[in-house]
């Protein structure tokens, strides 16, 4: 568990398999960010019961894909509460479609195939459909957390991609990033471009850890490092 230095807000990570959720409580307010793939219901519940964790205020999704959105439905249904997507997903994620990005490199190129042409026994961009579902915004992050946890637009990895800054210290990313085998480069980014762009804006932040939704967390001295590695030209985006 990651406890806010004040007190107000705590993050747990929840220890699921396809797709790290994390849970701001605030006071009596728990939101889950992200839910992980139809085959984790149970480990999820049973993480949230580990916390002590019994109600679930809403669910706020940092991007349409199966595995942070696959249980969102379920979830809402269990635990009596909203979801909440980019304005951009809202309708594939009423028809529980997802869209397939781009590989950014060899591992994610296999992945895509395997995802799209390698089988037909189970369709990857498929989930069960999100009816409780409404747009994500400045005021509902504010309406269940309070002022001090910040929806930032963080695009790149998919045009809908949100992340959450908490009390200008913690940042729950989403696959803005990730951080597997010293890398936190993301397989896939449907704009490699504005990815990097997102990085320089997190980096510009208070933020001072980002909470990827595969891997462990990254400090920003890491970030700033992998940044400058990068070398993409970015100027004529501003």
């Amino acid at each position: 568990m990651i406890s806010i230095a004040d007190g107000r807000y705590k993050i747990f990570r929840l220890n699921t398999v396809r797709c790290s959720c994390y849970v701001i409580q605030y006071g009596n307010v728990n939101i889950l960010i992200d839910t992980s793939t139809k085959m984790e219901r149970k480990r999820l519940v049973r993480e949230l019961s580990n916390h002590s964790i019994n109600n679930i205020n809403a669910i706020f999704i940092t991007h349409n894909h199966t595995d942070h959105i696959g249980n969102a439905q379920w979830i809402s249904e269990k635990y009596n509460c909203k979801i909440f997507i980019s304005p951009l997903s809202l309708h594939d994620a009423s028809l529980g479609n997802c869209r397939m990005p781009n590989p950014t490199n060899f591992t994610g190129k296999i992945i895509c195939f395997a995802a799209t042409k390698g089988t037909r026994i189970f369709d990857f961009s498929k989930y069960e459909a999100c009816k409780n579902i409404l747009a994500l915004s400045d005021e509902v992050v504010e309406y269940y957390l309070g002022s001090k946890v910040i929806l930032k637009k963080t695009e790149g990895h998919t045009e809908d991609s949100m992340s959450f800054i908490i009390n200008n210290k913690v940042a729950i990313v989403g696959d803005a990033m990730v951080n597997k085998f010293g890398k936190i480069y993301p397989p896939f980014a449907n704009d490699e471009r504005r990815l990097i762009v997102t990085w320089k804006r997190l980096i510009d932040t208070k933020a001072v850890l980002f909470l990827p939704a595969h891997g462990k967390p990254i400090t920003k001295k890491d970030l700033i490092k992998q940044y400058n590695s990068r070398n993409v030209p970015f100027r004529s985006m501003y």
